[in-house]
Formats: structure tokens, C-alpha cells, sequence
């Protein structure tokens, strides 16, 4: 509660939240623990290859997506916006494959490498402060900083002390990012990490794009099991003002919006901007004059946190991502609140301004995933009796899409499906019905599917909502999904 005047039900809920948070974290504490011991990562190598713990249900996930399927979402990434799909809204099926893919890749960079320069760098460190008047802000600090990533490092250190760090920069990313960088040959892709996000655990941002598309990705790697920093991240719970990073917002999650956003320092989404402004100049060299490149977002549990409010973030700021760059829709699994009743309504109004170009925030959830559906959400339900700011009235941005097996409709919720004028999503693909089950069983056949009881944890309660969060549940459960009209979700 952040405005420090408590009511009963804001008592009850600051108790409740407490108690809460407290049993969760302790309870991933010990998880962490036994996580990052060394014998238990030893026999985790040993028995599981190099896949991470997050993938690891399904050994050769990255090799499941077929050439067709990924070759059909990159023709439509690069597809010009279609000012006549505003009403149905389409959810294609294919581009929610792809954007899983790359979602659950950003899973497999080990940040040790990383970690080791930061160390060396800190150890190093002569730090210019940043003055943030030029980005837009208040000018709290005196000397500049640039914005354009890897830039830093040569305004805060000796010339010497800079190339010594990007040479351990350079030399972690090969040693961190082979998984990565055979996922992105294996499908024709070029791939640049642009953010650590404020942190030097395991979140991090990075770009995907084709060398001769017209697409960018912007990929926010999420919760990994073994960090507590990153469960203390969304666990994080309070709101904390955000209207002068986002104008027209009001409150934030304070965790997620550290990451991106920061109140002190630099803030990351800056970063994120200017890489994608770069890679977009490059990209229109090989396309018609006034060609624009579609920035596209993803990400899977924290990373939709943070890719949420970074969308959010570009919509009222699209100058930011330059003038070739232009704002598409966002592919979300798995994604918590991040924000209070206000904010949501004035994200709702931009989205709806431009009938040129249509745009979602699309939030993919299967079945009871703890972390889509664990934190209450009274700001989306409007819950009447409860304070602006009471804990429990947090909200989600954009359209849920509620997956269900074929030949039950998919549901969707949120604000555009309760719209009087009426408000329809289709679920569609390249690919009919019976293309999609001939991957499903060429799937079965190469043995690239997880186990039956993995599948039949998510039926199992309490257990079962922290197995629906995985990806690999995720990759399954699309794989299922109707191609037809959804339904409103009550």
C-alpha cells in the first residue's frame, strides 16, 4: 500500500500478503540451496547434457520446432501490420511457436562469464555518473554516459581497463551463449544480448532477427528454478509510482519495474531502445525506401514482467525505437501482474488509438500456472471494497489467451473481450488441424516429447500449478490448441 493510509481490508491484505511471501520464499530458498550445490549440478550435467533445468523435460526441445513451422512464423513477422485484422483479432499459432522457441532458448546462456568481467570491472571501477536530463528525465548526475550497448564500458574506464573487460565480455558470451548461437544457426537467425538488466544474476535481454527480414524480437529470459535474487524479484510486491517513466501510468510492481525502469541509474530500457534502433537502420538497407521493420516481444514468466512494461514503455515512446522501427505485438507466457488498475486502462486506451495498426499484448497461459494465476488479480475482476492501491488489486496488461485441447475453444479475457462493440480472437495457422497432429506424431516418433507423468502433474493440485508454468508444458499444450474462434472466459 503505498498510500500509507490503511483500511481494514488493506490490513487483512498486507497479513495475508506477508504470511504469503514469507512461506513462498523460504520454500524457494531452500530450493536455490540445494539447486547451486555442486554435487547436485555435477550429476544434473551428468544425466541431462548441457539443457538447463527449465527445458530439460523434453532433451532435444530445440530441435522440435520443424523448418516449416519456423519458416512460416518468420514470413509473417516480416508481414506488413493488416489494418483489417483489428476485428477478429488473430492469434497465430505458428508466430506463438516460434516466439516459445526463443523464449525458452534465452534459458540456456550461463551467466558465469558474464560475471566473472563484472567482478573484474568493479574491481576496476572509476564510475562517471550518468546524466539521465538528455534521456527525458530530471538531471540527477553530471557526466554522460552513452546509451548504445557495450558503449558504457569506454565512458566509465581507461582505455586499457575497456578493451581488458570486453575481452572477458567477449570471451564469457562464447563460453555462455554456444546453445544460443546453435539455435539461431540451426534457423538461419542472428542473436545480440543488449541488456543485463540491472543485474548480475541471470536475467538479461537480448535481440533475434533474420539478416534479410523485416523483423526484430525483443526476448526477456525468465525466473530461472536456482536464483532466490530473481524469486525475490517477483516477489517484490509493493506498488511503487511510475508515472514519470511511463506518463499516463500510474503504479507498477516495484520488482519488475526495477529491472527495466530503475529509479537510480541507468535504466536498461534505454539500452534496449537504442540497440533495437540500430539493428532496425541496418536491416532497412536491403528493403524499399519507407520499409519499416516490426518489433515484435516475447519472453516467458519474470521475462514477460519486464517485457510487459518495456512494450508498454515503447507504445508512449515510439520515437525511442527510431523512426524504421514499428511497434507489433507481444507474445507473453506465463505472465504475472505488473501493474494497478489505472495503468491497465491507459494501456488499453493506447493500444485501441492506432486503427492503422493493430497490436496486442497477447498472455498465453496453460491451465493453472501458479505464476500467471497465483497473485491475486482483483484489478483485473474489479473487486469491489478494495483501495487503488491495496495489494491484491494488481492487474495484468493485455489479452489472455486460456489455452484448451481441440475441440474445446481456446478462452480469452481481459478488458477488449468485456468492450459493447463486441471484441473477437481467432486462433489461427499456416497449417490446418491434421497438419498440426502429423507434427504431434512426428514428435512422438523422434521420442521429442516429455514424459506422460510430467504431462499428468498439472492434474495434481497445488503440484500441478508449478508444472503448468514450465515450458516444455507450454510447447505441448500449443501443440493441442483448436484452430477456431475463442471464447470469452468468465
Amino acid at each position: 500500500v503505498t498510500s500509507g493510509k490503511l483500511c481494514f481490508r488493506d490490513a487483512v491484505a498486507v497479513v495475508i500478503w506477508t504470511l504469503w511471501t514469507s512461506i513462498s520464499l523460504g520454500s524457494m530458498f531452500g530450493m536455490c540451496a540445494i539447486g547451486t550445490l555442486p554435487p547436485v549440478i555435477w550429476l544434473w550435467k551428468l544425466f541431462n547434457g548441457n539443457i538447463g533445468l527449465v527445458n530439460a523435460n523434453i532433451p532435444h526441445f530445440f530441435e522440435s520446432l520443424s523448418p516449416e513451422l519456423a519458416n512460416a512464423a518468420k514470413e509473417k513477422l516480416s508481414a506488413p501490420a493488416d489494418p483489417k485484422a483489428y476485428n477478429p483479432r488473430t492469434f497465430d499459432l505458428d508466430i506463438a511457436a516460434f516466439m516459445l522457441q526463443i523464449s525458452a532458448i534465452m534459458y540456456e546462456r550461463d551467466p558465469k562469464g558474464t560475471n566473472r568481467a563484472v567482478q573484474d570491472a568493479q574491481a576496476r571501477s572509476n564510475t562517471v555518473p550518468i546524466d539521465r536530463k538528455e534521456l527525458g528525465g530530471e538531471e540527477v548526475e553530471k557526466k554522460t554516459a552513452p546509451d548504445e550497448p557495450g558503449a558504457v564500458v569506454g565512458a566509465l574506464f581507461t582505455r586499457r581497463d575497456a578493451d581488458h573487460i570486453i575481452d572477458l565480455l567477449d570471451a564469457g558470451a562464447v563460453e555462455s551463449e554456444a546453445p544460443i548461437r546453435k539455435f539461431v544457426k540451426r534457423y538461419e537467425l542472428q542473436f545480440a544480448v543488449v541488456s543485463e538488466l540491472q543485474t548480475t544474476s541471470q536475467a538479461y535481454c537480448s535481440l533475434f532477427w533474420e539478416p534479410r527480414g523485416k523483423w526484430v524480437v525483443v526476448a526477456f529470459k525468465g525466473t530461472d528454478p536456482t536464483s532466490f535474487e530473481e524469486w525475490s524479484t517477483g516477489f517484490t510486491t509493493t506498488f511503487v509510482d511510475s508515472a514519470r517513466d511511463i506518463p499516463g501510468f500510474k503504479y507498477l510492481h516495484e520488482g519488475f519495474k526495477e529491472r527495466v525502469l530503475p529509479a537510480e541509474g541507468r535504466q536498461p530500457y534505454y539500452t534496449i531502445a537504442a540497440a533495437v534502433k540500430v539493428v532496425c537502420e541496418e536491416l532497412v538497407k536491403g528493403h524499399d525506401k519507407g520499409t519499416k521493420i516490426n518489433v515484435w516481444f516475447t519472453g516467458h514468466s519474470l521475462g514477460t514482467a519486464m517485457g510487459s512494461i518495456t512494450y508498454a514503455k515503447a507504445l508512449v515512446a515510439k520515437d525511442d525505437f527510431g523512426p524504421h522501427a514499428l511497434i507489433r505485438d507481444a507474445y507473453c507466457f506465463a505472465t504475472p501482474v505488473v501493474c494497478d488498475i489505472k495503468s491497465r486502462l491507459f494501456f488499453n486506451s493506447v493500444m485501441s488509438r492506432d486503427t492503422k495498426t493493430p497490436r496486442t499484448l497477447w498472455r498465453i497461459t496453460n491451465r493453472n500456472d501458479f505464476v500467471a494465476t497465483g497473485i491475486p488479480d482483483f484489478g483485473d475482476r474489479r473487486v469491489e471494497g478494495y483501495g487503488a492501491d491495496n495489494m491484491f488489486n494488481f492487474s495484468h496488461l493485455g489479452v489472455e489467451i486460456f489455452m484448451k485441447d481441440h475441440p474445446t475453444p481456446s478462452q480469452v479475457a481481459g478488458d477488449a473481450v468485456r468492450a459493447p462493440s463486441g471484441f473477437e480472437v481467432h486462433v489461427t495457422s499456416k497449417f490446418d488441424a491434421f497438419a498440426w497432429k502429423a507434427m504431434r506424431d512426428d514428435l512422438k516418433k523422434k521420442g521429442y516429447v516429455q514424459p506422460f507423468y510430467i504431462t499428468w502433474l498439472q492434474y495434481i493440485p497445488v503440484l500441478g500449478s508449478m508444472a503448468a508454468h514450465g515450458t516444455t508444458n507450454y510447447w505441448e499444450q500449443l501443440h493441442r490448441v483448436g484452430l477456431m474462434p475463442a471464447v470469452a472466459r468468465e
